[in-house]
């Protein structure tokens, strides 16, 4: 009775089971089934002898192919639908020497539970009959298990997967793919893996192999570490394979560190989008070709184990070992960096922690095998984690250890900023020599403010949390982050966010911030502290109702007065409150509309704050413009535009601050009107100088002028004022501070600044330009202007369209890296490398930017030397002109300025390096120099002329001590 009891059991489960159906093979042109079973050509499957059931494939079975076919999904009369096969499983059993083949041209395929048998072999295959439109095909399932080999194979590099289905199995997953045409007929498109595959222990392939270069790969894009597979038992250096310049591109910061799961590199690159940190901790492996770093972002080295060749015992050879820095910035934490050839290229960027936890870097610093910059200089980012000693601080970072010979190529090229400060840090460089002959440059730079964020909560509102000075210190920022519910703009909300320390000094309120709220608008934020200095208090913020405009248009409805009339556009029925707009209120407009002022003087819109969510232009008269708390959201346009034909200035100010994602745009009608910028800028958007000229005017322009420091601010600026073709007509912006234009952008951007034709930037005080990351954009005669006894100091990269100029009485230092032509691969042609300096002094600081220039010096201006130079090129070259045309000099005279530290009596003589020309120019050229030495009164100095090899030729001077009234001869 008991065994017949069991047996009944296991009938019944068995009868539950869902039914097996076994695939028929047939021949020829009905080896290419049509799964979809729609009426198609050579459309097979829908012929029920396919199947061991005699049906059509339907829901409820579980289907097995036991041999080789090629299986052909097209969609019903469209090439765009999406197909989901309709059994509860598939399996794919082992197909000897063949292949299963599954080609569709469906938008995407799911199923349910793929099952790839040990041995089995199944190749994806992208359709299509649009040859040129990218197309990412989504492969979809609740399960897929890869004991065998799955191909995903796009037909030509404008196909790409999305494998979301995730993945179990010890398998192997490849994408590959091949070539139908020529590559440039195709823009590269990625795949990506976005399904969680931390149960996937097998390997991953990207080997597409259509480019020779990166400006043609296609890379695979992931999101999360679990997307890279699981734990794997034993040590498999390959279990992550980049080759043909295919790689990982990661969209969200994560970190790759599967146990055991090693990546192989061979012209592979990992990529991280801006503000994304990619870290790898795996184990890596590097082949022939070595590997790149793309994207704005970070990519941060912390494997522990790096070798190379195909069984990791290769020695670095510099190809194998060759790390090529595109973009972004580069992190090294720990020491495999050592093994590496590493190249910086122009925009990319070195970031050090200031408290390195692996020893080695600590002690070493960024230390490889060979380093080198393809730009003038490199920017160097001290990273502090809050953990250091207090703000103000000064620590010493040790930047690299290189040998004698780099050091004297690197010192001078170094940039160093601390992350977080809104300004460039002035960091104080200095250089050991060790026991062994190398250099040891160690950074002594101030700890920055810190930044601490508390995160909102949606049950709990703000989380209090104590903060002591040494976390916030004097000036630090304390950030609240919307993680919850939208504040919406109905009541006034009060929460606490924090307790202050009895050891923490006042925190001002504009250093509270509110991020991360509705449609990209941030509030304004009232902070009240409850108590005195030098015991707790507690520190609450306060978000006032947003109140938004509900105009609905017309001539004069759709208009928004801010002045001191109380006219139509200010009846209250315009306003969500039902008031005139009024003091201590957030205002909202949502609509694109058009703006006017009215009145005399000061026009000051009365709200705490103002959002513009859509276009706006505000007609203008003279007077100044009081905005505070100013947000124009990104994709909308701001414009201010003059309404007068005078001499007028535009005064644009604000309480508060100007945070500017979209464009904002200030117009004058004609070149009499001048805006002056005031407000501090904050986002990552345009501003714009741009305007017309009236057909009656014809006298001079005015600047427009920026007198903001602008240090936080990530966006761009345009200058494209009316056009002129005259020198003397020309105008520009002017700035008193190098963060007027701005502060360090997150990627490089070549026209962080552009300058139109005849379009000038005008310097009124002495400054260094060297932001990282920020390009300057040349138009046709663009120039640059120094006021009378002032330096601006030159360094960050151009982009020269044509010839461009200095002007005015000032020095312009120049230490820029240069490229040609509207897309800077332009060569030098005696026009759009002539750099014309029409008055006041040019100072070389760098050879490399200057090499492709040719330099046209107009009477009466110089040429300026340093004798105490710390760039060893300019030392040993001075200006370094090695083009038959690279220096014109138009006077009669030519001076030459020598600037050093020697003083009126010097006790000795002083050799200084004037130019390298070629030897037919230098030698015309001798004559013609008249040299002053301004630290030394009656200063004289001997020129001569030295061979300096390749055609090239030395102008040196020899500067002559003096005692009294004698003068020694030697």
């Amino acid at each position: 009775m008991k065994k017949m009891m069991v047996g009944f059991a296991a009938l019944t489960v068995a009868s539950a089971l869902a039914e097996t159906v076994t695939y028929q093979i047939p021949s020829g042109w009905d080896n290419t089934p049509n799964l979809s079973a729609q009426s198609y050509s050579n459309s097979t499957l829908s012929v029920t002898n396919l199947w061991s059931d005699g049906l059509a494939a339907h829901g409820g079975a579980d289907y097995v192919f036991p041999g080789t076919a090629r299986l052909y999904v097209p969609a019903k009369y469209s090439w765009t639908s999406d197909y989901v096969f309709p059994g509860s499983s598939i399996t794919m059993k082992p197909t000897g020497d063949g292949k299963n083949y599954w080609q569709w041209h469906s938008k995407s395929l799911t199923i349910t539970n793929l099952i790839i048998e040990t041995g089995a072999t199944v190749n994806f295959v992208s359709g299509t009959s649009d040859l040129t439109t990218p197309v990412v095909k989504p492969l979809k399932g609740e399960s897929w298990t890869l004991n065998g080999s799955l191909s995903l194979s796009s037909s030509q590099m404008n196909r790409a997967f999305d494998l979301v289905a995730p993945l179990s199995g010890s398998g192997s997953l490849y994408f590959t793919g091949w070539c139908e045409a020529n590559n440039s007929y195709y823009k590269p498109v990625e795949s990506s893996v976005s399904g969680d595959n931390s149960a996937y222990s097998g390997s991953f392939s990207f080997d597409m192999p259509y480019a020779t270069n990166l400006a043609y790969s296609t890379g695979v894009k992931i999101a999360s570490a679990k997307a890279m597979g699981g734990a794997l038992a034993e040590a498999n250096p390959k279990a992550v394979t980049l080759a043909s310049f295919n790689g990982l591109h990661a969209t969200q910061s994560l970190t790759l560190d599967a146990v055991n799961r090693g990546y192989c590199v061979s012209n592979g690159y990992f990529e991280a989008d801006a503000g994304i940190t990619l870290t790898l901790k795996a184990p890596l492996r590097l082949m022939k070709g070595g590997f790149y770093q793309r994207g704005a972002g970070t990519f941060a080295l912390a494997s522990t184990t790096l070798d190379f060749g195909e069984d990791g015992t290769d020695a670095a050879d510099g190809e194998n070992s060759r790390f090529v820095i595109c973009s972004g910035t580069f992190k090294p934490m720990s020491e495999v960096v050592r093994k590496l050839d590493v190249v910086f290229e122009d925009v990319a960027m070195l970031a050090l922690d200031a408290q390195p936890a692996d020893a080695t870097l600590a002690t070493n610093g960024f230390c490889c095998r060979s380093v080198a910059l393809e730009g003038a200089y490199l920017n160097v980012r001290i990273d502090f984690d809050g953990t250091q000693a207090g703000p103000g601080s000064v620590s010493s970072v040790v930047l690299c250890t290189v040998s004698a010979e780099e050091a004297a190529r690197l010192q001078g090229r170094l940039r160093v900023f601390v992350a977080d400060a809104t300004r460039t840090t002035e960091a104080e460089i200095t250089r050991e020599v060790l026991v062994d002959g190398r250099v040891r440059l160690t950074a002594h730079v101030v700890a920055p403010a810190r930044r601490i964020v508390i995160e909102r909560d949606a049950q709990d509102g703000f989380v209090a949390q104590n903060l002591t000075a040494a976390q916030v210190g004097v000036s630090g920022d304390v950030v609240l982050v919307n993680g919850g519910a939208v504040i919406e703009s109905v009541e006034a909300c009060r929460h606490l966010i924090a307790t202050l320390g009895a050891d923490v000094r006042d925190v001002k309120a504009r250093e509270i911030k509110l991020e991360g709220f509705a449609n990209g608008v941030t509030p304004f934020v009232d902070v009240e502290i409850e108590g005195q200095v030098g015991s707790v208090r507690s520190v609450y913020a306060v978000v006032l109702p947003q109140i938004t405009y509900t105009g609905t248009g017309g001539y004069y409805d759709n208009y928004l007065e801010i002045g001191d009339k109380d006219d139509v556009a200010k009846t209250v029925w315009k306003w969500s409150d039902q008031q005139a707009a009024h003091c201590g209120a957030d205002y909202v407009i949502g609509k694109s509309f058009t703006g006017r002022t009215t009145g005399d003087n000061i026009r000051a819109f009365p709200g705490r704050s103002l959002c513009l969510q859509n276009d706006m232009l505000l007609g203008c008269f003279a007077g100044q413009y009081v905005i505070s708390n100013l947000t124009l959201v990104a994709g909308r346009s701001f414009g201010i535009e003059s309404k007068t034909q005078y001499h007028t200035k535009y005064s644009l100010v604000s309480t508060g601050g100007w945070n500017v994602d979209g464009t904002l745009s200030l117009r004058p009608i004609n070149q009499a009107a001048q805006f002056v910028l005031s407000a501090e800028l904050t986002g990552t958007g345009r501003v714009e100088f741009a305007g017309w000229k009236s057909g009656t005017w014809t006298g001079a322009g005015l600047d427009q002028e920026i007198s903001s420091t602008n240090g936080v601010f990530k966006g761009r600026f345009l200058v494209a004022l009316p056009e002129t073709t005259s020198a003397s007509l020309a105008r520009g912006i002017t700035i008193a501070h190098p963060y007027a234009l701005g502060g360090a952008m997150d990627a490089f951007t070549y026209d962080a600044l552009e300058l139109r034709d005849w379009q000038g930037l005008k310097i009124t005080e002495s400054m260094t330009l060297a932001t990282p990351n920020r390009g300057i954009l040349m138009g046709t005669n663009a120039f640059f202007e120094v006021a009378s006894g002032k330096t601006l100091a030159l360094c960050e990269p151009l982009r020269v369209k044509r010839g461009f100029m200095k002007r005015g009485a000032g020095t312009l230092a120049f230490g820029a890296p240069v490229l040609l032509g509207a897309d800077g691969q332009a060569d030098p042609d005696g026009v759009n490398n002539k750099l014309t300096i029409e008055a006041g002094g040019f100072k070389p600081l760098t050879t490399d930017g200057l090499e492709k220039l040719d330099l046209v010096f107009a009477e009466g201006s110089k040429l300026v030397i340093d004798a105490e130079s710390s760039d060893p090129d300019v030392q040993a070259k001075g200006l370094s002109l090695p083009r038959e045309t690279g220096l014109t000099v138009s006077g009669e005279r030519f001076p030459v300025e020598i600037e050093t530290i020697m003083t009126n009596k010097p006790d000795h003589a002083k050799s200084v390096r004037l130019m390298t020309l070629p030897t037919a120019t230098a030698n015309a050229l001798v004559s013609k120099i008249d040299v002053t030495i301004p630290t030394i009164r009656g200063g004289m100095a001997r020129l001569s002329v030295v061979p300096a090899g390749d055609g090239l030729a030395r102008i040196e001077a020899r500067i002559l001590p003096k005692s009294g009234l004698l003068v020694a001869v030697f």
